[in-house]
């Protein structure tokens, strides 16, 4: 789950009724099946965390002030206790695993979780025991194998999950993850990609670039967007006045003042008429509509009218969503699993 747009929540390291309105309910036979790997998600209640199953029901009661969200079998609720901010660390069961003392931390990813102690940043493993002890500027999640991180200087590079540096710091710019064994970097104003060993896998000469995503990036030359390959290669030629992330074989994509859906031959696929777009997961895209958020489905039909102030992806069969200061969750039908409250 990507907690960032909800970062203020504490989610993240210091990170009911079917309405009517909406297209009819019935199942979407081209939606890939919920991810299956994440059993339950954060809730909040009277301004505590805890934590609901994809059916809103409260399993893991909320005691905590803040929480890391399961990954690879566990997840994390921290509380200030005798002077000391503590994490627990626990399975789906609520079980404890075990303790850190720690103020920042992030989810396990590789079997490594970052956590950050008087302003520096270490790794522990999914016993809670130091790999790296925190010296590090900064460190970010695993992917692919790789963590961005900031050891002594100020300075990016990645880490594998030994804690080796395996390539340097010695990038000014804030890279990216690596995804589809590419990941971005900036030098002198233009945009390339890095291949996992360090080695400059595509040259920087773009004006402006994104991550990968299945195989695809999004690349601006000049004042349009178009898709490369992992090679580099355009798959499809800068045309766009934006372009988001590929994903179900969909990119949201902006023309004229609207964005719209194209598939994977630059082909339309949902009619433009948005305000902002989103990539799909699990068979949902998240849309701005006159100044809410709601989600569509692959031929453009809404699953809930727009009344959100901010939404996150689908994962598990359900996505977060905000009303006002209120948190929830809705199904891939638009229904409230849990719905939003203080």
């Amino acid at each position: 789950m990507n907690l960032l747009r909800f970062a203020w929540l504490g989610l993240a390291v210091l990170l009911v009724p079917t309405f009517a309105g909406c297209d009819s309910a019935s199942t979407d036979p081209t939606a890939p099946p919920p991810t299956a790997d994440i059993p339950l998600f954060p809730v909040q209640r009277d301004g505590d965390w805890g934590f609901m199953d994809a059916t809103g029901r409260l399993a893991i009661a909320p005691d905590y002030d803040a929480v890391i969200p399961f990954s690879e079998g566990l997840a994390a609720g921290r509380n200030y206790r005798d002077g000391r901010h503590l994490w627990t660390f626990f399975g789906v069961d609520g079980a404890e695993a075990f303790e850190v003392e720690a103020y920042g931390m992030g989810p396990f990813r590789d079997g490594r979780a970052r956590a950050e102690v008087n302003g520096r940043w270490g790794l522990i493993d999914e016993t809670g025991a130091w790999v790296v002890n925190p010296y590090m500027n900064d460190a970010r999640d695993f992917s692919e194998g790789l963590a961005r991180v900031k050891t002594t200087s100020y300075q990016w590079g990645f880490m594998n999950p030994d804690g080796d540096v395996v390539i340097p710091t010695e990038y000014d710019s804030d890279l990216e993850d690596f995804a589809d064994s590419r990941a971005l970097f900036e030098d002198e104003g233009q945009w390339g990609y890095l291949g996992p060993s360090g080695n400059v896998a595509i040259d920087p000469q773009f004006d402006e670039a994104r991550s990968f995503s299945h195989g695809r990036a999004a690349v601006r030359v000049g004042t349009q967007w178009g898709y490369i390959d992992t090679s580099g290669q355009f798959v499809l030629q800068p045309q766009f006045i934006s372009a988001g992330d590929f994903a179900e074989n969909r990119a949201p994509v902006r023309t004229e003042n609207a964005w719209e859906y194209v598939d994977a031959n630059g082909q339309r696929v949902v009619e433009p008429g948005y305000d902002e777009a989103r990539k799909f997961s699990e068979g949902r895209a998240a849309v701005f509509i006159d100044g809410y958020w709601t989600f569509i489905r692959p031929g453009g039909g809404r699953i809930h009218p727009p009344e959100f102030d901010e939404v996150e992806d689908f994962e598990g069969g359900v996505a977060m969503v905000r009303i006002g200061e209120r948190i929830g969750y809705i199904g891939l039908e638009g229904d409230f699993v849990w719905y939003p409250e203080n």
